[in-house]
């Protein structure tokens, strides 16, 4: 905001103020970057708008998600672009109301922990995201997902971080006669179990 008139003295101009400012949350203090004021050039009173105030309880809000490890608004707003789907459409595959994510994006709300980690699952597993959106009848414009799709098991396999490299799953308490060529799929290495011998398994 500058050359307006300080609404103090009514003499000065006022002139824009960018700063850093610390901020108490919880047991911590926040290091703000980019607040923004005014000063008037003949008085010194410090004023702000509330368009500075807006932003500033944006950037306030961010550091806050970033304090709680939760997603910024600019990654939230790039998974709703990467599938090409609208805020509302986002909101009603992830819930939170209907303008939920037009304030996540903004920066004017910060996502609930429940609602980061639905997020966190759909960016990291495609097949997670697509599943949502049939479940809310909202057609994705883009899909991102391989035509194989991971059985159970192998989805909390990936969603637990646990390994998979040479391991046979026994979904059934009976098993064919020989058991071979299962792929198990991960993000960066495929693994072939080798075949495996009934009666072998029987006889260990």
């Amino acid at each position: 905001m500058k050359n307006s008139i300080c609404p103090v003295c009514a003499e000065g101009s006022l002139l824009n103020k960018i700063s850093t400012e610390r901020v108490e949350y919880g047991d911590s203090l926040l290091t703000v970057e980019g607040v923004s004021s005014s000063v008037c050039d003949a008085c010194g009173t410090e004023v702000t708008s509330l368009d500075q105030s807006r932003v500033n309880k944006r950037l306030i809000i961010e550091a806050r998600k970033e304090a709680d490890n939760l997603l910024p608004g600019v990654a939230v707003k790039a998974q709703r672009n990467r599938y090409g789907i609208t805020q509302r459409e986002a909101a009603k595959i992830f819930g939170g109301g209907s303008v939920a994510f037009s304030k996540y994006e903004s920066g004017d709300l910060a996502q609930s922990i429940p609602m980061d980690r639905l997020l966190r699952v759909a960016i990291a597993v495609p097949e997670a995201m697509e599943w949502l959106a049939d479940y809310a009848n909202v057609n994705l414009s883009r899909k991102l997902s391989k035509p194989r799709r991971q059985s159970n098991f192998e989805a909390v396999l990936d969603l637990t971080g646990l390994e998979r490299s040479k391991k046979v799953f026994v979904a059934h308490t009976t098993l064919p006669e020989t058991a071979c060529n299962n792929e198990y799929v991960t993000n960066d290495e495929k693994y072939e179990t080798e075949s495996i011998n009934t009666q072998q398994l029987s006889a260990a």
